[in-house]
């Protein structure tokens, strides 16, 4: 029941906003990013990992979830043996809207431009968080 109330709280918040994109692109090309920092805006996720792992965040194992809520596309991965969820969005404002909509719902969250990290992890998102040079939210 809580994450039907999830899902019709981002989709309300996306129709309110105009935030949703239409179709859906293929992730696997490379510098698909407009910008030039960690607040920069990728277009495929294959940028936003390779972004993190010129900073020296390693994310092993990663696995593109199937079912998602929201973002363009999310993976799964492990850094330093914690899950980190990496999301990205279609632009910046559908990831603030779809961000605030879930701060309330717990776990760490540091985000920037249109992509986000996400994990249960206080130490390792302080840690990513020090990194990028970005806070936790």
């Amino acid at each position: 029941m809580r994450l039907k109330k999830i899902v019709l709280l981002i989709t309300s918040i996306l129709v309110i906003t105009g935030c949703a994109e239409s179709g859906n692109q293929n992730s696997n090309s490379s510098n698909g990013l407009i910008g030039t920092s960690t607040s920069q805006e990728f277009v495929f996720m294959s940028d936003v990992r390779a972004m993190l792992a010129d900073k020296g965040i390693e994310c092993s194992g990663y696995e593109q979830n199937q079912e998602v809520i929201g973002a363009k596309e999310e993976g799964t991965c492990k850094y330093k043996g914690t899950d980190i969820t990496i999301d990205l969005f279609g632009d910046s404002k559908t990831a603030k809207a779809i961000l605030d909509a879930l701060k309330g719902f717990g776990g760490y969250t540091i985000s920037a431009g249109n992509w986000s990290i996400s994990t249960t992890s206080e130490n390792i998102s302080r840690e990513i968080a020090g990194i990028l040079g970005l806070s936790v939210q």
